[in-house]
C-alpha cells in the first residue's frame, strides 16, 4: 500500500452504504477533494442516521488536518499489515491455508510437505471502529438553576451549610452564587394544639412615628441622665445563622442582651465575685437601643447601638461572636455578626457619630408619619429627622420592632422627669445639648452653688 495513505481505496473497500458514510463523517474526511463523488453518493444512498449526519456536516470550511490522515492510517495499518521483527518493516497480512489430511499408506509412500503459507488473493479490509471525536466546550458562566428545582436546593444546602460539610477548612468555600437570596421567614404556625393551627399575622416592618420618637428620647435621656453615649454599632443577620423564625430571632436577642448585662458588670465596684471571664479589667453599665429590620436582600437582622468602652470593645467583640454562636447552634458566625466601635476622640464627635447611626437604623420610617404641635400643621417626620433614604423592606412576624435598656427607656425617663427636645425645639435636636446639661448637674453636685453674693 505504500506509505501514503489512499482514502478512495480505504472507502471502496466498504460496501454497505451506511458504514461509508459513517467512516467519512467519523473519520473526518467530509469535504475531502477526493472523495466528493463518493461523499454524494453516500449521503444521498439510504436513510440511516449516518447519511443525516453526514448531510448535516457536509459543508467544511476547514479541510482535513494531516494529523487526521495519520491516525487513520495507523488504524488501517493495524487491521492489514503487521511489524516484521526480521525485516524491520511492515509486511501485508497473509492467510494460512488449511491443513491437508493425507492417507496413512500415503504418508508411509512419500514424506508430507511443509506448512505453506500463501498470500490471499484479495483481503477485504477489516473495518475497525474509528475513535469518536471528542469536542472540548469552553467554560461557560453557569446559568442560575430554576427556583424550587433540585438543583437549587442543592446548591442552596451546600452553601448554607459549607462549614459543617468541611469543619476543618476555615473560612468561606464556595463563594456565594448570585441566585443566592436568603428565604423570607414563614409565618409560624401557634395554637393551643396541632389540631387548631392558627398562623401568625405578619405585620408591616415600616417603623411608626411612636417607634422612632422612643428611640431618640431614650439615646437623649441615655447622655442627659447617665452621660452615657451609645459608641458601638452591632449588627446580627439571623437568617445566615439559619434562624428564619422572626419570633425565635427576637428571643434569641432578648437572651444575648441579658448576658451582656451580666458580663459587663464583672469588674465593677459593689458587684459579688463570678467566675472567670476572658476580658479583665473594671466593669462598666451596658446601655442599649434595637431595631429589627427585614430587607430584601439580607432578611430579618438586627441594629443594636450600645455603650461600650474603648478598651473592652475588641473583647466585647469577641464575646459576641462566640455567645450568639452558642445560642443561635451555629458555630460559624463570621459573617453574620459585626461589631463597629466608635473612633472618635472627642465628646462632641463622638455624639455625632452617635446620632449618624440613629439616622442610619431608623431608615425604615414609614415616609407617611407626621410630627408637629398642636396649633401647627404637621411636618415630615423623615424630613426634621433626616434619616437615610427609605427602603422597601418585607413583612415581619415578630411582635415588637424597637426596645431598649430599663434604665433609659419610657418608664425611667418619666420618673427622672426627662423632657425631649422633640417636644418643644425642634430645631436643636442634635447638637448634644444633653451632654452639656449632665456636665452642669455633675459641677453642681461636686463644687455646689456658686455663691455669687
Amino acid at each position: 500500500m505504500g506509505n501514503e495513505f489512499d482514502i478512495r481505496e480505504y472507502l471502496k473497500s466498504i460496501s454497505d452504504p451506511e458504514e461509508r458514510a459513517r467512516a467519512i463523517h467519523e473519520g473526518g474526511f467530509s469535504g475531502h477533494p477526493d472523495i466528493a463523488d463518493m461523499e454524494s453518493a453516500a449521503a444521498d444512498s439510504g436513510g440511516g442516521p449516518f447519511q443525516q449526519l453526514l448531510a448535516a456536516f457536509q459543508p467544511r470550511t476547514k479541510p482535513i488536518s494531516k494529523r487526521a490522515l495519520q491516525r487513520m492510517q495507523r488504524r488501517v495499518n493495524a487491521s492489514l499489515y503487521r511489524w516484521d521483527k526480521r525485516q524491520h518493516r511492515m509486511i501485508k497480512i497473509k492467510a494460512t491455508a488449511p491443513a491437508k489430511t493425507v492417507d496413512a499408506t500415503q504418508e508411509s509412500a512419500e514424506p508430507a510437505a511443509p506448512d505453506e503459507t500463501i498470500e490471499a488473493l484479495s483481503v477485504t479490509p477489516k473495518t475497525s471502529p474509528t475513535p469518536k471525536r471528542i469536542f472540548i466546550d469552553q467554560p461557560k458562566k453557569p446559568q442560575a438553576p430554576v427556583p424550587g428545582s433540585v438543583e437549587e436546593g442543592i446548591g442552596r444546602y451546600v452553601y448554607e451549610n459549607q462549614a459543617k460539610i468541611w469543619p476543618h477548612l476555615k473560612g468561606e468555600i464556595i463563594s456565594r452564587p448570585e441566585w443566592y437570596k436568603p428565604k423570607p421567614a414563614a409565618p409560624v404556625p401557634v395554637g393551643s394544639g396541632p389540631f387548631c393551627p392558627v398562623r401568625k399575622q405578619q405585620r408591616s416592618s415600616d417603623l411608626t412615628g411612636d417607634h422612632v420618637a422612643k428611640l431618640y428620647n431614650a439615646i437623649a435621656f441615655a447622655m442627659w441622665q447617665h452621660g452615657a453615649i451609645m459608641n458601638a454599632h452591632v449588627i446580627i443577620l439571623w437568617e445566615t445563622m439559619h434562624v428564619h423564625n422572626h419570633e425565635t430571632a427576637a428571643r434569641l436577642l432578648s437572651e444575648y442582651l441579658n448576658q451582656a448585662k451580666k458580663w459587663a458588670t464583672v469588674g465593677k465596684r459593689g458587684e459579688p465575685r463570678q467566675r472567670r471571664r476572658e476580658r479583665t479589667g473594671q466593669g462598666f453599665d451596658f446601655r442599649f437601643v434595637y431595631v429589627h429590620e427585614n430587607a430584601t436582600q439580607r432578611g430579618f437582622h438586627t441594629h443594636i447601638l450600645c455603650t461600650v468602652p474603648r478598651d473592652a470593645a475588641k473583647a466585647f467583640e469577641t464575646w459576641s461572636r462566640k455567645t450568639l454562636a452558642r445560642l443561635a447552634r451555629y458555630h460559624e458566625v463570621g459573617r453574620s455578626v459585626r461589631v463597629v466601635a466608635s473612633r472618635e476622640r472627642g465628646e462632641h464627635a463622638a455624639v455625632v457619630r452617635c446620632w449618624t447611626w440613629f439616622r442610619y437604623m431608623t431608615k425604615q420610617l414609614d415616609p407617611r408619619a407626621g410630627w408637629g404641635f398642636i396649633d401647627e400643621p404637621p411636618h415630615s417626620l423623615r424630613t426634621i429627622l433626616k434619616v437615610w433614604p427609605y427602603r422597601v423592606a418585607q413583612p415581619v412576624t415578630c411582635a415588637q420592632l424597637v426596645g431598649g435598656s430599663r434604665d433609659i427607656w419610657t418608664k425611667a425617663q418619666k420618673e427622672a422627669g426627662f423632657a425631649s427636645r422633640l417636644r418643644y425645639d425642634l430645631s436643636s435636636i442634635y447638637d448634644g445639648h444633653e451632654m452639656d446639661e449632665w456636665h452642669s448637674r455633675q459641677r453642681l453636685a461636686q463644687f455646689g452653688p456658686l455663691d455669687l453674693g
